[in-house]
């Protein structure tokens, strides 16, 4: 799967991905190690699931979602933008260690 930040127009930041996720609930951020997890509901059990980035999120970044504690998400399919939503960011999350994007 294929991911990207961006920062839209009004200075949202928004992470953008090719895959077919659930429709994602929140993130997660883990300033230990900078990483951001997408979480969602499994659709089957109900139970908290998630994808983790790859890479870690630079320090600007970082600071700008520290300051706003929402960000946009969407799925990229061909040259279209779908299921383009804001969700809450939690500060200070549990890094997981599998489930990368």
């Amino acid at each position: 799967m294929n991911s990207g930040i961006v920062i839209l127009r009004d200075g949202t930041p928004c992470l953008v991905y090719d895959a077919d996720l659930p429709h994602v609930r929140y993130a997660e951020y883990c300033p230990k190690d900078h990483l951001i997890s997408l979480v969602w509901l499994d659709p089957e059990t109900q139970e908290k699931a998630y994808k983790q980035l790859e890479y870690p999120v630079p320090d600007d970044l970082y600071r700008l979602l520290d300051d706003r504690r929402f960000m946009a998400v969407g799925q990229v399919r061909g040259k279209e933008l779908f299921d383009l939503h804001m969700i809450p960011i939690q500060i200070d999350a549990v890094t997981h260690t599998s489930s990368f994007i």
